[in-house]
Protein backbone atom coordinates (compact mmCIF):
# COMPACT_ATOMS: atom_id res chain seq x y z
CA UNK A 1 0.00 0.00 0.00
CA UNK A 2 1.29 3.52 -0.72
CA UNK A 3 0.06 5.66 1.90
CA UNK A 4 1.01 8.55 -0.58
CA UNK A 5 -2.04 7.76 -2.65
CA UNK A 6 -4.27 8.25 0.79
CA UNK A 7 -5.92 12.07 -0.84
CA UNK A 8 -9.64 12.09 0.05
CA UNK A 9 -12.06 12.19 2.97
CA UNK A 10 -15.32 11.46 2.99
CA UNK A 11 -18.53 11.50 5.56
CA UNK A 12 -20.83 8.75 5.21
CA UNK A 13 -24.47 8.90 7.04
CA UNK A 14 -26.44 6.02 6.95
CA UNK A 15 -30.05 7.71 5.05
CA UNK A 16 -31.27 3.62 5.71
CA UNK A 17 -30.11 2.66 8.89
CA UNK A 18 -30.01 -1.35 8.42
CA UNK A 19 -31.59 -3.55 11.23
CA UNK A 20 -29.61 -3.77 14.29
CA UNK A 21 -27.22 -1.48 13.49
CA UNK A 22 -25.84 2.47 13.13
CA UNK A 23 -23.31 2.66 10.90
CA UNK A 24 -23.76 2.60 7.13
CA UNK A 25 -20.69 0.51 6.10
CA UNK A 26 -19.39 -1.99 7.83
CA UNK A 27 -17.21 -3.67 4.88
CA UNK A 28 -14.10 -6.00 6.32
CA UNK A 29 -11.15 -5.62 5.01
CA UNK A 30 -10.24 -7.00 1.29
CA UNK A 31 -13.84 -6.69 0.96
CA UNK A 32 -15.11 -4.60 -2.31
CA UNK A 33 -18.52 -2.67 -2.44
CA UNK A 34 -20.25 0.21 -4.45
CA UNK A 35 -19.80 3.66 -2.39
CA UNK A 36 -22.55 5.92 -2.83
CA UNK A 37 -22.84 9.48 -3.60
CA UNK A 38 -26.16 11.31 -2.98
CA UNK A 39 -26.64 12.33 -6.73
CA UNK A 40 -30.03 14.33 -6.28
CA UNK A 41 -30.80 16.27 -9.54
CA UNK A 42 -27.17 14.94 -10.72
CA UNK A 43 -25.56 17.52 -8.56
CA UNK A 44 -22.84 15.15 -7.36
CA UNK A 45 -21.31 13.56 -10.59
CA UNK A 46 -18.67 15.60 -10.95
CA UNK A 47 -17.53 14.75 -6.88
CA UNK A 48 -17.53 11.26 -7.79
CA UNK A 49 -15.55 11.69 -11.16
CA UNK A 50 -12.75 13.54 -9.34
CA UNK A 51 -11.51 10.42 -7.81
CA UNK A 52 -8.72 8.22 -10.22
CA UNK A 53 -8.14 4.32 -9.63
CA UNK A 54 -5.83 4.18 -6.79
CA UNK A 55 -7.00 7.04 -4.62
CA UNK A 56 -7.48 6.26 -1.54
CA UNK A 57 -10.06 7.69 0.92
CA UNK A 58 -11.18 8.00 4.74
CA UNK A 59 -14.51 7.39 5.57
CA UNK A 60 -15.91 9.06 8.41
CA UNK A 61 -19.03 8.03 10.23
CA UNK A 62 -20.44 9.35 13.15
CA UNK A 63 -17.19 11.41 14.02
CA UNK A 64 -14.95 8.52 13.72
CA UNK A 65 -12.42 7.27 11.13
CA UNK A 66 -13.72 4.00 10.23
CA UNK A 67 -12.02 2.67 6.85
CA UNK A 68 -9.60 3.80 4.42
CA UNK A 69 -10.76 2.58 1.11
CA UNK A 70 -8.83 2.48 -2.05
CA UNK A 71 -10.51 3.48 -5.74
CA UNK A 72 -10.41 -0.06 -8.11
CA UNK A 73 -10.97 1.79 -11.88
CA UNK A 74 -11.73 5.02 -13.23
CA UNK A 75 -15.69 4.16 -14.23
CA UNK A 76 -18.35 6.24 -12.29
CA UNK A 77 -21.01 3.51 -12.02
CA UNK A 78 -25.14 4.46 -11.74
CA UNK A 79 -28.34 3.29 -10.77
CA UNK A 80 -31.35 3.61 -12.16
CA UNK A 81 -31.40 7.44 -12.22
CA UNK A 82 -35.11 7.23 -12.73
CA UNK A 83 -35.44 5.69 -9.27
CA UNK A 84 -36.72 7.30 -5.92
CA UNK A 85 -33.32 6.66 -4.23
CA UNK A 86 -30.76 9.93 -4.29
CA UNK A 87 -28.10 7.39 -3.90
CA UNK A 88 -27.73 6.26 -7.66
CA UNK A 89 -24.46 6.95 -8.25
CA UNK A 90 -20.94 4.92 -6.92
CA UNK A 91 -17.63 3.90 -7.72
CA UNK A 92 -16.03 0.70 -6.73
CA UNK A 93 -14.09 0.45 -3.93
CA UNK A 94 -12.18 -2.10 -1.56
CA UNK A 95 -11.29 -1.69 1.75
CA UNK A 96 -7.77 -1.38 2.65
CA UNK A 97 -8.08 -0.79 6.40
CA UNK A 98 -10.63 -1.11 8.70
CA UNK A 99 -11.16 -0.16 12.77
CA UNK A 100 -10.62 -2.48 14.70
CA UNK A 101 -13.23 -1.54 17.51
CA UNK A 102 -16.29 -0.35 16.78
CA UNK A 103 -17.17 0.94 19.78
CA UNK A 104 -13.77 2.72 19.85
CA UNK A 105 -12.98 3.85 16.52
CA UNK A 106 -10.48 6.85 16.17
CA UNK A 107 -12.05 10.06 16.47
CA UNK A 108 -11.62 12.32 13.54
CA UNK A 109 -10.36 14.88 15.68
CA UNK A 110 -7.14 13.13 16.24
CA UNK A 111 -6.19 14.25 12.67
CA UNK A 112 -8.59 16.90 11.50
CA UNK A 113 -9.91 19.81 12.83
CA UNK A 114 -13.18 18.25 13.45
CA UNK A 115 -15.04 21.52 13.50
CA UNK A 116 -14.13 22.49 10.37
CA UNK A 117 -14.99 19.35 8.53
CA UNK A 118 -17.62 19.19 5.80
CA UNK A 119 -20.54 17.46 7.19
CA UNK A 120 -22.00 16.63 3.08
CA UNK A 121 -21.45 13.39 1.47
CA UNK A 122 -18.98 14.42 -0.84
CA UNK A 123 -15.39 13.56 -1.19
CA UNK A 124 -13.09 16.43 -0.16
CA UNK A 125 -9.24 16.25 -1.16
CA UNK A 126 -7.69 16.49 2.14
CA UNK A 127 -5.40 18.95 1.14
CA UNK A 128 -7.82 21.87 0.09
CA UNK A 129 -9.91 21.35 3.63
CA UNK A 130 -9.66 24.12 6.25
CA UNK A 131 -10.11 21.34 8.62
CA UNK A 132 -6.58 20.02 7.20
CA UNK A 133 -4.59 23.08 6.99
CA UNK A 134 -5.40 24.50 9.69
CA UNK A 135 -3.84 21.42 11.80
CA UNK A 136 -0.85 20.15 9.33
CA UNK A 137 -0.72 23.74 7.17
CA UNK A 138 -0.50 23.87 3.66
CA UNK A 139 2.35 21.43 3.04
CA UNK A 140 1.82 19.23 5.83
CA UNK A 141 -0.01 16.29 3.36
CA UNK A 142 3.31 14.13 3.89
CA UNK A 143 3.18 14.17 7.26
CA UNK A 144 -0.86 13.41 7.74
CA UNK A 145 -0.64 10.54 5.74
CA UNK A 146 2.28 9.22 7.64
CA UNK A 147 0.68 10.10 11.19
CA UNK A 148 -2.25 8.29 9.83
CA UNK A 149 -0.37 5.53 9.14
CA UNK A 150 0.99 5.27 12.45
CA UNK A 151 -1.52 5.96 14.22
CA UNK A 152 -3.75 3.00 12.54
CA UNK A 153 -1.08 1.21 12.79
CA UNK A 154 -0.83 0.29 8.77
CA UNK A 155 1.65 -1.58 7.30
CA UNK A 156 3.46 0.29 4.25
CA UNK A 157 4.33 -2.97 3.16
CA UNK A 158 0.71 -4.86 4.15
CA UNK A 159 -1.31 -6.11 0.84
CA UNK A 160 -5.15 -6.20 0.95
Amino acid sequence: MNIEQLQWVKNIKAFYPKEGGKWAYQFQKGEKFALHWRNKDGKDQKNANNLAAGDMIILRQLGKVTHIVQVLDNELNDEDMKSENEFNIYRNVQVIWITDNWDNSPSVGRFFEAKSLPQGGKAYQIKRLEAFKKRWGETGLPEFQKFIQKELNINENSSI
